[in-house]
């Protein structure tokens, strides 16, 4: 069976996408002042006439001078706007070349104050920023001034959203350079060298679905000052902590930017614990096999609840990354390679009660080290014109995990080394053209990884063993499709299927092996074929788009494990519809509603023989091959009012999972977890309710946000053999308050309350967390203090307080910062899940001392 799904598949792999190429027109021209000066940085949008959707857009350059390339420009306008002028409409006719447009100034007179260069301005569905007027005298980076600007929320690890939805591009200057790993440019691109920041809230970044098919998604784009603009910084610091340990810091970060090439490379060393490594990950809604990891070992998880990264990473860390992008005439070529080198550790005592009665308390202290090594490439070319589309990924990684963990459970010491291998190859190759009025697209992916799994752990009776895991997967998609458009509406046909091959061998070998028997072994090999058709009709009107899709597919999964004599097969017919409506009630409210049925092949989590994931958890999930199915109803109420700097959003998410086998999980007497599979039918549920405002009043220079959070998570489980009706509640409250009271003088309050309720097992726990932060500003002497204060139900209190003293000149800064000077050396807890609760002791960092010098060019 499996041989004639593989010839199936390799059949079908075959795709030919046929290119087309017509003529572009190039329109030009210079932009000016009213005394003739060269405007820089201007913005020249390209828009319809037909519905005024954004098609293209230019930055003027030094000499004020731009140019686009378009065809059928009798149907396109350009919109000419730079902040503090008037906005120019030119509707083009049949000259390319228009020659000197000149700009007036724009100046409004309210109350007897003249206002210019407002800090929002609006243009249809862009929302641009000054960065001027949200820089504060003490940032310097682009994330710095994000975080100051209303509607945009930044995470501690560098994600960014936009009225509470993620990003679905990041340009600068146009360009993803980064495909999506953006946190290292805003981390690092001085602020300076950025004119405004543009919210892009219904791009399409496939130039020939413009003014068509509307993505409402945000995405955002830096407009830089300048038409080419080299930044980037050197920065060298160094300390000790009160241990004597010495302490690093490593930053060289060059970046250029111009209209036909983009570089920005990076080589960073930190010990300091501030964590680095985000600035390889994906932030944007990039899906990619590359993202996860075929490993079935527990490795040991390094965050610490409740607490920022540099309070608790104790860490080792080294990035090296190169990213180019060079743009011809045909097309563009990008470039990405990243390499990583990360050191944990960590150290946690803790105390674990189970809620069933059989198990006795389990008194545990754990050391633990992971050294994680990760070499991503990636290579892409492509065409982006109104005419046809290309866009071909080709990507190789090769990552390892090696960790050394050493545990004392009552009297006995336990070492447990851990070693995880994988490399993974895969290309994506998109491809859109147009023939008249017909758009044909073809999607061909092919992935494969194979990973390599190590353990060591001794028995009761002393003798060692090691299991060896290996996981080799294959994966291959192959879809065509074509679009066409009746007046407002737009119809597509797709046709498409995917396969994959996985195949799982493991065992057990030691001395006086009690582990050799089928028991513990497993030789497993699982295909799944997926055949599917889709129908989408998708209706765009002045003020919203209404987008519904109809997938009908066929799957058939075939699943064999040789030592377990299993060799099983099912087949399934599914209808999965999807609704989604985004409707602009006006210019202020937007709501977006979204409505989707779902189902998931679950043969990824089955297998027969136990694996032993660690040294307290053993798993083996013995059952029938089953689908979930996933009822998904989520909205999005968004406010935006950019004239008075007021932004806020309403979310809510329910999600229900249904399943037809249910976790079973049964507690050995020292806390040893074993989990399988049960044919037993149930529900999973969730919500999750987000409110959200953030206002900035800039005559009274004062900004203000309060965000509330709400989840509830209700699930069954069995429990040595008990059945638990499981429910999870956790309330958040944030409030963040930054004052501006002397032109010298800036602070900043930040509050929040976390509820988390076990309703199981009637448990209730609270943490509250109040930071301040006082920055003095004193012609180039910046002095900063700021406390956080830590209370958590059931412990005693926390702070934590830093002080930072910086020197800041035009191009090079010194800052001294004594960290962690007040807090104890240890973090206590208490945990609460399904199955116990905890108090958990983690070792965190101590006072430490770090100074240097930063030079920016």
């Amino acid at each position: 069976m499996r041989k004639q799904i593989n010839r199936v598949a390799i059949t079908f792999g075959l795709a030919i996408l046929p290119m087309l190429s017509n003529g572009q027109s190039l329109i030009s021209g210079y932009l000016e002042d009213e005394n003739q000066l060269p405007i820089i940085g201007g913005s020249i949008v390209l828009l319809s006439k037909q519905d005024s959707s954004i098609l293209d857009y230019a930055i003027s350059d030094v000499d004020g001078y731009f140019e686009i390339n378009s065809r059928r420009i009798e149907e396109k306008m350009l919109c000419i706007r730079f902040l503090g002028f008037e906005t120019k409409f030119i509707h083009l006719q049949s000259t390319m070349y228009l020659g000197r447009i000149t700009l007036a100034t724009k100046t409004e007179v309210l109350q007897e104050v003249l206002i210019k260069n407002p800090p929002i301005d609006v243009l249809n569905d862009t929302i641009e920023y000054s960065i001027q007027s949200f820089a504060k005298q003490s940032d310097y980076s682009l994330e710095d001034v994000l975080k100051n600007m209303p509607g945009i929320e930044v995470s501690e690890t560098g994600t960014i959203k936009y009225q509470g939805e993620l990003l679905n591009k990041f340009y600068i200057e146009g360009v993803d350079v980064l495909e999506g790993k953006y946190a290292l440019a805003t981390k690092n691109l001085s602020h300076e060298k950025i004119a405004s920041v543009q919210i892009l809230e219904h791009h399409q970044p496939i130039a020939m679905l413009r003014g068509k098919q509307i993505n409402y998604k945000p995405s955002m784009n830096i407009v830089l000052k300048g038409a080419s603009v080299f930044n980037g910084k050197v920065g060298i610091y160094g300390g000790i902590d009160v241990h004597k340990k010495g302490l690093l810091q490593l930053n060289v970060t060059p970046m250029f930017f111009s209209k036909s090439h983009q570089f920005i490379g990076s080589f960073q060393f930190d010990n300091t614990g501030k964590e680095i490594l985000n600035q390889l990950e994906i932030h944007t809604f990039i899906k990619s096999p590359f993202n996860k990891d075929n490993f079935h070992l527990y490795v040991t998880d390094y965050a610490i609840p409740f607490l920022t990264k540099e309070r608790g990473l104790l860490n080792q860390t080294s990035l090296s990354t190169i990213n180019a992008s060079a743009k011809t005439k045909k097309g563009t070529m990008k470039i990405n390679v990243d390499y990583l080198n990360d050191e944990q550790r960590q150290n946690v005592e803790n105390q674990r009660v189970y809620f069933t009665t059989n198990v006795d308390t389990i008194l545990r202290s754990q050391h633990s080290v992971t050294v994680i090594d990760d070499l991503s490439v990636k290579v892409i070319y492509e065409i982006n014109t109104e005419e046809k589309y290309l866009k071909n990924t080709t990507q190789l990684q090769y990552k390892k995990n090696n960790e050394f963990t050493q545990v004392l459970q009552f009297s006995d010491t336990i070492n447990q080394p851990i070693l995880q291998e994988t490399i993974k190859v895969g290309n994506v190759l998109n491809g859109k053209v147009k023939v008249n009025e017909t758009i044909f697209s073809v999607n061909s992916e092919l992935y494969s990884s194979t990973s390599n799994e190590t353990i060591h752990f001794i028995d009761t009776l002393e003798n060692l063993h090691k299991q060896l895991i290996t996981t080799n997967y294959l994966e291959t998609k192959q879809e065509i499709a074509n679009s066409w458009f009746i007046g407002p509406i737009m119809i597509e046909n797709k046709l498409g299927f995917q396969y994959n091959h996985t195949q799982l061998l493991s065992n057990i070998n030691g001395e006086n092996n009690a582990y050799s028997s089928t028991l513990f072994t497993n030789n497993q090999n699982t295909d799944f074929l997926e055949g599917y058709v889709q129908e989408q009709f998708t209706y765009s009107f002045s003020r919203g788009q209404i987008d519904l899709k109809f997938p009908i597919a066929y799957q058939f999964i075939n699943l064999e494990n040789t030592p377990h004599n299993v060799d099983q097969s099912k087949q399934v017919l599914f209808i999965a519809p999807k609704l989604f409506v985004s409707w602009d009630i006006s210019n202020n409210l937007t709501v977006k509603l979204n409505s989707n049925f779902s189902t998931d092949p679950q043969y990824s989590s089955i297998y027969y023989g136990i694996i032993v994931e660690n040294y307290t958890r053993l798993s083996k999930n013995a059952s029938p091959i089953y689908w979930n199915k996933m009822l998904l109803n989520s909205g999005n109420l968004q406010y935006k009012n950019p004239s008075l700097l007021l932004f806020g959003y309403i979310t809510y998410t329910h999600k229900i999972i249904f399943s037809d086998y249910l976790n079973e999980v049964q507690i050995g007497t020292q806390g040893e977890i074993i989990t399988t599979l049960i044919d037993e039918t149930n529900e999973k549920k969730y919500q999750i309710f987000s409110i959200n405002g953030s206002k900035v009043v800039v005559n009274k220079v004062l900004s203000a946000s309060l965000k509330i959070d709400f989840s509830d998570t209700k699930q069954e489980q069995i429990v040595n053999n008990e059945i638990i009706d499981f429910k999870l509640q956790q309330v958040k409250y944030t409030g963040k308050l930054d004052l501006y009271p002397l032109t010298w003088l800036n602070v900043n309050i930040s509050a929040s309350r976390m509820i988390n309720q076990n309703v199981t097992y009637s448990s209730l726990s609270t943490l509250d967390n109040l930071s301040c932060e006082l920055n003095l500003n004193l012609a180039e002497n910046f002095f900063s203090f700021n406390v956080h204060y830590i209370l958590p139900s059931n412990y005693s209190s926390v702070t934590f307080c830093d002080f930072k003293y910086q020197f800041k000149q035009r191009k090079y800064s010194f800052s001294i910062a004594v960290n962690n000077v007040f807090n104890q050396e240890t973090w206590a807890m208490k945990n609460v899940n399904s199955l116990y609760q905890e108090d958990i002791t983690y070792k965190i960092r101590p006072l430490q001392v770090v100074g240097g010098i930063t030079y920016k060019f």
